[in-house]
């Protein structure tokens, strides 16, 4: 139902703390009970609508994000669909996270009142091991388990009191992501050559299964080291993305792309004719590319994708855009990026690494 920030409350928040229900202070009659009073409400209706899991995988579930239908992800260790958002902006990118704060928060505000008003019967259901409630009232069941995780119960709070509590949650969960983002990429590029990867989600796996079946031979990097230069997160969000796109800008990491983008629009950034005042008119001028899907609305990620603002945000920064002839680049993609302040050797020369010192 949702597609959450994280399923976990935000970082120094307990969700639990605070709570005085008679029924979390009590000893626990039954292992569901037992979990419900270390773990809390969340954790025991996740267990309920999953009985094979253990206690502990189910505690240990808090900590990461549900995956489901409609939730927007693929599974953690698989690259993640990137869908677009439009009239993006940059600069700290204030603006895009006030957007997804704004678009997490419109989406559960609905079932406030559902979670004050069925909060005693919810939270009494999933202490008897009701399964059967459960399973029937799942939209509810969420509702509470991820309102609980985000702001606690009820506790007597109006509306009001909790939309502000909420928004607060969302927003601290979202800000710190994006700034965790940032510094996972720059260690990333460190180990990894100071090269990232860039390209539609199909390409980029495709990538990552070329490099997990490379051999391990001489000095190459580590799978794990190849397997950073791409943006894999269980937590993808547009400022997210531009967080990724910044943590290798200041690195000064050379990004790689894996996609085609025809050799139309290969030229012209070669040549250095595309720039922030002309990019997104020409490339919808040019009809439907990688960067571009006309079929495709602004609710459901289009028509500008996402692979088109990480080439704007390089463009921006100053990036020049060259030719580099790549065995494992999907449709004969060739082009690297290099940031201005790197010496770029030539490079058709592969003799020669694009990411020397400054």
């Amino acid at each position: 139902m949702y597609e959450r920030v994280s399923s976990q409350a935000p970082k120094g928040r307990d969700a639990s703390a605070g709570r005085t229900s008679p029924a979390r202070k009590a000893t626990p009659v039954n292992p569901l009970a037992a979990l419900n009073a270390t773990a809390g409400n969340a954790a025991v209706a996740q267990m309920m609508r999953a009985p094979a899991q253990s206690a502990q995988s189910v505690q240990s579930a808090q900590d990461k994000h549900v995956h489901g239908a409609g939730c927007g992800h693929g599974k953690q260790q698989q690259a993640v669909q990137r869908a677009a958002l439009p009239a993006v902006q940059r600069a700290g990118h204030p603006a895009k996270i006030d957007g997804e704060v704004r678009r997490l928060v419109d989406q559960a505000a609905g079932d406030i009142a559902k979670f004050v008003a069925n909060y005693d019967t919810w939270q009494e259901k999933v202490n008897a091991g009701d399964y059967k409630w459960v399973d029937k009232n799942g939209e509810l069941n969420d509702a509470c388990e991820y309102l609980e995780n985000l702001i606690g119960e009820p506790a007597g709070r109006g509306e009001a009191e909790m939309l502000a509590a909420l928004e607060a949650a969302i927003r601290a969960e979202v800000t710190a992501t994006s700034a965790e983002t940032v510094a996972n990429t720059r260690a990333a590029a460190n180990i990894a050559k100071h090269k990232l990867v860039l390209g539609r989600t199909s390409d980029t796996g495709k990538w990552a299964e070329y490099q997990q079946n490379k051999p391990q031979t001489g000095d190459r990097l580590s799978g794990d080291a190849r397997m950073g230069r791409r943006l894999n997160t269980a937590k993808w969000s547009v400022p997210v993305n531009y967080a990724f796109m910044d943590g290798g800008i200041a690195e000064r990491a050379v990004f790689k792309l894996v996609t085609s983008l025809g050799s139309q629009i290969e030229g012209m950034l070669v040549a250095g004719k595309l720039n922030a005042g002309n990019f997104w008119k020409t490339i919808e001028s040019l009809g439907n590319s990688a960067l571009w899907d006309s079929n495709k609305s602004d609710e459901n990620g289009g028509p500008q994708a996402m692979l088109g603002h990480e080439l704007l945000q390089l463009i921006e920064a100053g990036y020049r855009f060259y030719g580099r002839e790549s065995g494992y680049a999907q449709g004969d993609a060739r082009l690297v990026a290099v940031h201005p302040d790197r010496p770029a050797p030539d490079p058709g020369d592969k003799t020669k690494p694009l990411t020397l010192p400054a």
